[in-house]
């Protein structure tokens, strides 16, 4: 485990904050093991889509960056979606928009491929409801300043 200090700091970079503002240590290792999970999944070259941790969603991301949501609070699974909205806080603008780009791309050409019951379970298997959240996520702004890290 790191020092504290070493955890403050990361959360004060990457503004992983509370709803009072106050860094938040124990979301920024929920984040930790939810990314592990998925990175050993992907090492064995496991099925991703539907991965899921019981019990594991932290609904603070989802408070701070989506305008409505409550649909995504009321389930305690970790999932896909999980992921994207926590590489929120680690991606600059630039790059998110990027990475969901290419997830919308991934979603439109197999929804091209699949009939639609079957495109339904694999988009709802990723713990996304409706993929509008994709663009609403594209419409959140963050900076990123890392020359400040050596200041924390």
């Amino acid at each position: 485990m790191c020092k504290p200090s070493v955890i403050d700091s990361i959360c004060s970079l990457y503004s992983i904050t509370d709803s009072k503002g106050n860094t938040n240590p124990d979301l920024l290792i929920s984040i930790l093991h939810c990314m592990r999970k998925v990175r050993n999944a992907c090492a064995h070259n496991e099925r991703i889509f539907d991965i899921h941790r019981d019990n594991g969603r932290v609904n603070q991301p989802f408070i701070q960056f989506l305008k409505n949501p409550v649909s995504y609070n009321r389930h305690r699974a970790q999932r896909i979606i999980d992921l994207i909205v926590y590489l929120r806080y680690f991606l600059d603008d630039r790059e998110y928009s990027l990475l969901l780009k290419n997830i919308e791309l991934s979603f439109s050409k197999l929804k091209e491929q699949l009939n639609v019951n079957a495109f339904d379970k694999v988009r709802s298997e990723t713990g996304i409801k409706n993929l509008n959240i994709l663009t609403e996520l594209f419409n959140i702004h963050k900076t990123i300043d890392y020359n400040r890290f050596e200041q924390l």
